[in-house]
C-alpha cells in the first residue's frame, strides 16, 4: 500500500495518558488499556503489555485527547512487560495545534 509521504517525518508529540482499546471476536467483546508515550496527525504509540499482531485493527480511545478511532497496528516491540507499539490511524490525519 503506497502513501503520499513517511508517516515518520509528521511531528510527533510526546504524552502520558490513558489509551482504552476495545473489540469483538468469537470469544465475546473485550477491552485493553495501555500509556500513550507519542501522538502524530497520523498516528501514535503506547505501551502496554499486550502483543498486538501487526496489521490488527483496533478502536482505540484517549480521552483526554479526543481522539477516538480505528487504527492499524504497524509494529510491536519490547518485552512482555512493557511493549511498545505503534499505530495508524485510519480515519485519516488528525488536527493538531
Amino acid at each position: 500500500m503506497a502513501y503520499e509521504h513517511d508517516r515518520r517525518t509528521s511531528a510527533r508529540h510526546t504524552e502520558d495518558c490513558s489509551i482504552y482499546f476495545f473489540g469483538e471476536g468469537s470469544q465475546g467483546t473485550w477491552q485493553l488499556r495501555g500509556v500513550v508515550s507519542d501522538v502524530s496527525g497520523e498516528g501514535l504509540g503506547f505501551r502496554s503489555q499486550h502483543k498486538w499482531d501487526v496489521g490488527t485493527i483496533l478502536w482505540c480511545a484517549v480521552p483526554s485527547k479526543a481522539i477516538y478511532s480505528r487504527a492499524m497496528v504497524c509494529h510491536c516491540t519490547g518485552r512482555p512487560w512493557d511493549r511498545k507499539t505503534g499505530v495508524r490511524f485510519l480515519a485519516g490525519p488528525l488536527a493538531r495545534d
